[in-house]
């Protein structure tokens, strides 16, 4: 008997240590032979999202891994963000794209996590252009109240507090459109009108903010990485913010539609203030013509000469909004893209500088380096250096206050050595080692250093853009 009993407390200490020692969490019954067994906080090692600045670094680990852990990364997308091996995030411009990590642990099976990288913009307030049109998104009227209507309307010399907008981020790769005119801007927000909000043709306009998902958008950067669509959180993404009919007619009306390929669904984002990093993007994806089958569809381009064009560009891109005679808008839907002398007058409305236009233009300081030079000479303030002084030596210039973000522009000398006439227009794209970085059109060329240009008969005027 004494045995017996001895065996029966046995038997039980064994049942009760087994279910004592049962894992918690995953039953061992439960694996299928091929299925990963993850250490116990793995899901953890990874930010999600990751939230990280244009030109900002951010590490996409939310916590440290255990020790002998190993990571290899890769982005789906290098023209958003870049990773290092150390798993640092670097934003190249606004957008979202995908990290990878192949994570092994000591002991463990190798496993990939993915999570998103949102890239931010290194401001809020913008201006926020129709790619089609060339016009802004404009709060009709510039009416002050909770359902008032959303259109397109060009930049003015005057007021244009209506065509300015912060665009907010919320988190979750998600922004808000907040109007920066009158007193309810931290109330007022873009609001896709509907009960159904995933319908073509439902109105835009601005709403007292509920934080809805009628009044959340998110920005995918499109394939010419310098617009971008406007996508509805209500339509899934589905829908994005249009102008009606591709209109060029101010006062066209904004609405959400299925996006499509006229450029009426695109928008450019500039930025209130000066961003020389949207301008040195804009030069970076836009840099090589091809002859001029390859440019951004907004503009024109000038087969005889395309510098001041190029650069007043990448300028607006950055953040100088238009003014007096220098801007450009597409007055139709057939304007030449490629346009000879007699089709710019019937294709842009553009504003000329004395007198009417010779040749390509050559009145207009949007894409005429002479009038271009004109013109800026008097906005910005500029320093002007002789070719023989800097093929001596480039310190001058460069112990200069000019950057990234800033122009050169070449002039023929007059019989006194002074400048004369503006010939080629720059933007700088870089600076370092003692030399500066242009990149430019008519003969393209992207981050040529200024070391390598300088000729000896012609003066460098340095304009400071910021």
């Amino acid at each position: 008997m004494k045995k017996k009993a001895l065996y029966i407390a046995m038997a039980m200490l064994i049942i009760l240590t087994s279910i004592a020692y049962r894992p918690a969490t995953r039953s061992t019954a439960a694996i299928k032979p091929d299925e990963t067994v993850e250490p116990m906080g793995i899901f953890d090692i990874l930010k999600e999202p990751v939230d990280v600045q244009v030109a900002n670094s951010v590490s996409a680990l939310a916590t440290t891994p255990p020790s002998g852990t190993t990571i290899t990364w890769r982005v789906s997308d290098s023209r958003v963000a870049t990773v290092s091996s150390s798993g640092v995030v670097t934003g190249i411009r606004p957008g979202q794209t995908n990290l990878t990590a192949v994570i092994t642990i000591p002991g463990a099976t190798t496993m990939t996590r993915v999570t998103t990288v949102n890239v931010l913009f290194d401001t809020t307030l913008f201006y926020i252009k129709n790619k089609n049109s060339g016009q802004y998104l404009t709060v009709a009227g510039a009416v002050d109240a909770s359902g008032q209507n959303v259109t397109q309307t060009k930049i003015t010399g005057v007021n244009n507090a209506a065509k300015l907008w912060a665009v907010t981020y919320v988190g979750n790769g998600l922004y808000k459109l907040v109007p920066q005119h009158g007193s309810k801007i931290r109330s007022l927000c873009i609001d896709i009108t509907g009960t159904n909000g995933n319908v073509n043709s439902a109105n835009a306009m601005i709403k007292t903010d509920s934080s809805s998902t009628n009044q959340r958008f998110k920005l995918i950067l499109n394939d010419d990485l310098c617009s971008y669509q406007i996508a509805s959180q209500c339509s899934n993404y589905l829908k994005v913010l249009s102008v009606v009919n591709a209109s060029c007619d101010e006062n066209a009306n904004v609405f959400q539609y299925t996006h499509g390929t006229s450029m009426n669904d695109d928008w450019v984002l500039e930025p209130y203030t000066y961003s020389w990093n949207m301008a040195k993007n804009y030069a970076y994806a836009n840099w090589n013509t091809q002859g001029g089958s390859v440019f951004f569809e907004m503009y024109p381009w000038f087969s005889g000469g395309d510098c001041a064009n190029f650069v007043s560009q990448c300028m607006l891109a950055g953040g100088i909004q238009y003014q007096n005679e220098w801007f450009i808008y597409k007055k139709n839907n057939n304007a030449a893209m490629t346009p000879t002398a007699s089709q710019i007058a019937s294709g842009w409305d553009i504003e000329t500088i004395g007198g009417n236009i010779l040749g390509i233009g050559a009145s207009s300081p949007w894409f005429s380096a002479i009038k271009f030079g004109e013109f800026w000479s008097e906005k910005v303030q500029y320093s002007d250096f002789s070719g023989s002084q800097l093929t001596v030596s480039l310190s001058s210039a460069y112990n200069a206050n000019y950057v990234e973000g800033d122009v050169i522009q070449t002039y023929t000398k007059t019989a006194s050595g002074s400048a004369d006439e503006a010939r080629h227009t720059m933007l700088i794209t870089g600076k370092s080692s003692g030399d500066y970085f242009m990149t430019y059109h008519s003969i393209d060329n992207k981050d040529a250093a200024l070391s390598d240009k300088v000729d000896d008969e012609l003066i460098y005027r340095f304009y400071k853009m910021r």
